[in-house]
């Protein structure tokens, strides 16, 4: 619907048919259902060695955590052809978490990936019936790994008591056309 604010997300020219200014804030609840069941890995203690069943927890439930998913839009009308509005998302977010015991601990034991994209942009009506938009995307991204599997005393490849954590953040920049 092109008076509708969120539209913008897939299509900021949208922005030319709202009349006056509009806001919008919502959100979705995920609550997904994933389990771990009978599980079974190997494990090379060290380089040349042969590799050997890893004993620990084989089922876990809720593997992945729930969580809520924002959403904000907004557009004014600067003039009867002119427009400015700023579109807040969370394109991409999960975390999924095993056990310190899991059979599955060398492999993975936390992925955590979360983005913000943050997008203000302005849209032009030359006519009644067009509109051209422009905007500027920025994207946070950040995301946490961590597993077993790591170097124990300077041996690589060994079975560690202590996870490797492994974390990253950046800034992406981009556009938007409508």
């Amino acid at each position: 619907v092109s008076d509708d604010v969120s539209t913008i997300f897939d299509n900021p020219a949208a922005m030319g048919f709202i009349k006056g200014t509009q806001f919008y804030l919502g959100g979705s609840f995920v609550s997904p259902h994933v389990k771990m069941t009978n599980a079974v890995a190997t494990h090379s203690e060290n380089i040349g060695i042969l590799p050997v069943d890893v004993t620990g927890d084989a089922s876990q439930s809720n593997v992945v955590k729930s969580a809520v998913v924002p959403e904000f839009y907004a557009a004014m009308q600067i003039s009867p052809r002119m427009h400015a509005g700023i579109s807040v998302t969370v394109p991409w977010g999960m975390t999924s978490e095993y056990d310190r015991n899991s059979v599955v601990r060398f492999m993975t034991q936390k992925t955590a990936l979360k983005s913000l994209n943050i997008t203000p942009m302005l849209s032009f009506s030359p006519l009644k019936n067009l509109s051209f938009a422009a905007g500027i995307q920025a994207q946070y991204l950040t995301m946490d790994l961590s597993n077993f599997d790591g170097t124990v005393m300077g041996v690589p490849l060994a079975p560690a008591d202590q996870a490797t954590n492994l974390s990253m953040d950046g800034w992406g920049v981009g556009y938007t056309l409508g």
